[in-house]
């Protein structure tokens, strides 16, 4: 052979083809737009390799870079679900070809479509959730309101920050959230609900003896332990302590089997924790406890939990429509 004649003559081994559907793959995902049917062979292609690998591992090749390459095609899949998702609607979307083509379970890149809708219904909790803590603070604000006639200023500025530090709470920014609530209490110490989330706050973080002091000023502001445990249970749901806000809303109960807020607020823990049976037949209890109490609307929101809730279950003669 002349020197510089490198041409490789060689036939590919099967470790190269497998190698050549790696590289083959992971082009592919990197632009799925406009391939519809053709993700489909990619998720094939997916399945000849999984088979492959432990083919050829059992044959006592080494293909640990090549397993790491997989193991990052599928984290590429995991997060591209939602475009491959949307590009198999065009033919029947993944539910149909799972009836066609019956894979697996372990073959989850066949499932993504009930991963995204998991995530998606999770969302919508979260969101309601909000959107719960929102009416009850509105309907604490309106009591107040119709209490004390007016807010004075250093209340109003003092909500002011509490207002800013819940818009954190609500994306999860706790250590943003916590130096408002700080700012709050000074500006005044009186503000129960405010003294109560401060505490669970420095309890997330660890300063349990501030927590202590807050959580017994907030104790002492709100004055009626009712009100104090279904305050406190609000406080821990919206730190995302489930476990800890459904003891507290017990311990309201207990105290209060007739609390018709303590009902709803137990519902949204339940709802948040995918408990749906227990949730609506909390929130069916809010509106029947609100209606005779003539809470007008804590029975008009738990009647909306309740009708939303019930659609959108499955067990309810709800179930996820497409796209949802």
């Amino acid at each position: 052979m002349p020197k510089g004649d490198i041409n490789d003559t060689r036939e590919p081994t099967v470790a190269d083809r497998f190698r050549e559907k790696l590289h083959e793959l992971e082009i592919a995902l990197a632009d799925l737009r406009g391939r519809g049917k053709g993700v489909l062979d990619l998720l094939r292609l997916r399945d000849e390799l999984g088979d492959e690998i432990v083919t050829l591992t059992q044959a006592g090749l080494d293909l640990r870079a090549e397993q790491t390459r997989l193991e990052t095609i599928d984290n590429s899949i995991y997060r591209r679900g939602g475009a491959i998702v949307r590009e198999l609607r065009a033919v029947g979307g993944l539910a149909e070809i799972r009836r066609t083509e019956d894979p697996p379970a372990s073959h989850w890149w066949y499932y993504l479509d009930l991963d995204l809708a998991e995530k998606q219904r999770k969302t919508a909790i979260k969101i309601t959730a909000i959107v719960v803590g929102v009416v009850v603070l509105l309907l604490t604000f309106n009591y107040v309101m119709n209490k004390f006639f007016g807010m004075d200023p250093v209340e109003r500025e003092a909500r002011g920050f509490a207002n800013v530090a819940e818009k954190h709470l609500s994306y999860g920014e706790y250590d943003e959230a916590l130096p408002l609530y700080e700012q709050a209490v000074a500006v005044h110490p009186g503000l129960g609900d405010v003294q109560i989330m401060l505490g669970v706050l420095y309890e997330k973080d660890g300063r349990l003896d501030e927590a202590k002091k807050a959580l017994a000023a907030g104790e002492a502001a709100v004055g009626d332990p009712v009100d104090y445990y279904i305050t406190l249970a609000r406080s821990y749901q919206s730190v995302g302590e489930a476990d800890v806000a459904l003891e507290k809303i017990q311990m309201a109960l207990e105290l209060d089997p007739e609390s018709a807020q303590a009902y709803i607020i137990r519902g949204g823990i339940y709802e948040e924790a995918g408990k749906e049976a227990e949730a609506v037949q909390d929130y069916g209890h809010a509106a029947s406890l609100a209606q005779e109490q003539e809470q007008s609307a804590i029975y008009v929101l738990a009647r909306m939990r309740e009708g939303m809730l019930m659609q959108r279950a499955p067990g309810f003669g709800g179930g996820y429509g497409p796209g949802f």
